[in-house]
């Protein structure tokens, strides 16, 4: 009989933090995967072996509420902020790489990915998308280095609905394609 090899998670709710690394309380106490305590009131912080600060969490009446915060190993640079209004993302997250630059942006309302995901490179936005209700609807826009668009097109109910349209980095169209419903027309 083999064994699985299941991945092993430390649930924070929906934070979920591979269990390949120890864990720790700011009282130096190990945290088991199985069983964590989490606070009712106040910051949670989350050390490394090293001792390094690796996530903090706001809780009030029991629930994840204002700023949640986790860091790179052995690093005190922020992988990801994210914002909580009782228990559910809410407001913009943000992502950075181990330089600190952003990466990427996400907004939600009340856990639903609602409004402009942006994705960066070297700080310059390289793609944007609008969601309603965890799918794309609406815009989606890809851009070139020097700021203009690539590629831009809509979606309706997360399918492409309407014209994709590729650009030179002069500006100039490329391709024209109308697609409805996710199809080309």
């Amino acid at each position: 009989m083999t064994k699985k090899n299941t991945l092993k998670f430390y649930d924070f709710g929906d934070i979920l933090v591979e269990a390949d690394k120890k864990l720790y309380y700011e009282n130096k106490k190990l945290i088991s995967y199985k069983n964590i305590k989490l606070p009712k009131e106040g910051l949670f912080k989350v050390y490394l072996e090293s001792g390094k600060l690796f996530l903090e969490i706001t809780y009030l009446n029991g629930e994840k509420n204002g700023i949640a915060k986790c860091y790179y190993p052995e690093s005190t640079t922020v992988n990801w902020v994210n914002y909580y209004t009782n228990d559910k993302l809410n407001g913009i997250c943000q992502e950075m790489n181990e330089k600190g630059m952003l990466i990427k942006e996400d907004t939600f309302t009340n856990g639903i990915k609602d409004g402009v995901e942006r994705r960066y490179e070297n700080d310059n936005i390289i793609e944007e998308t609008m969601y309603k209700h965890n799918e794309k609807n609406g815009f989606h826009r890809e851009f070139y280095k020097n700021y203009k668009v690539k590629n831009e097109c809509t979606y309706k109910n997360d399918l492409l609905d309407g014209y994709f349209i590729s650009y030179d980095k002069d500006g100039e169209i490329i391709t024209k394609t109308k697609y409805r419903k996710g199809s080309e027309v």
